[in-house]
């Protein structure tokens, strides 16, 4: 076996059933998780986001955004320790019938072209073995993801905000517990959303770090 595929298989072994929560807790969507090189990676498919509606907006000419924040959380702990983002536009050309599909995340930005609608939403709305979270300095716990996705968020404060966390030297995987971390995800993990076309929020199972 790999490397990659074992550390995948341990971390698989450490999964848990979630514990007792809270009834406005959202729904868990099993998420595979491999850790690397003190790295959490994921990977995510929240393709169902793109209802009917938005499917046949894709084609109007106009942009369509995908906001996808992913949390790391400790049992009992009201404070995120990581934070990642993904932002994705969708833009269909009328001239060349071509769907551009824009990404930017800790990895840069980048552009494909593709002829559907759902080789387009699958571009927008599938992270494949991301890395999301530094867990290397984590203390021995259990551990979940929480994912926020919103289409075409109201607010571009938000959207330029998270542009600003992309331009930064240390990407938006970091564990960190300094005051700029702190303020800035307050300002997506403390707001209610909702105020998108449409949004979605889930968590993934709890796996442990550490510890026995």
């Amino acid at each position: 076996m790999t490397r990659y595929a074992i550390a995948s298989v341990l971390l698989a072994a450490l999964c848990l059933g979630a514990p007792s929560l809270q009834a406005d807790t959202p729904p868990t969507r099993k998420i595979e998780l491999t850790r690397m090189d003190e790295r959490l990676f994921a990977t995510l498919d929240f393709r169902d986001i793109i209802d009917g509606p938005l499917q046949k907006k894709l084609t109007s000419g106009l942009p369509t955004r995908i906001v996808v924040q992913v949390n790391l959380e400790g049992h009992n702990k009201n404070k995120p320790l990581s934070y990642w983002v993904r932002s994705v536009s969708i833009v269909y050309d009328l001239w060349e019938e071509v769907f551009v599909v824009t990404v930017e995340d800790d990895q840069g930005q980048r552009r494909a072209q593709v002829k559907t609608s759902g080789e387009a939403v699958t571009l927008a709305c599938r992270v494949e073995r991301s890395a999301v979270a530094q867990i290397g300095e984590l203390p021995g716990g259990v551990y979940r993801l929480r994912v926020s996705v919103e289409v075409n968020p109201v607010s571009k404060e938000m959207v330029e905000n998270i542009r600003r966390w992309l331009a930064r030297p240390s990407g938006g995987g970091e564990v960190s517990h300094g005051s700029f971390f702190g303020s800035f995800v307050g300002i997506f993990v403390d707001r209610r959303i909702g105020q998108a076309d449409r949004s979605s929020t889930f968590v993934s199972q709890w796996f442990r770090v550490g510890g026995q």
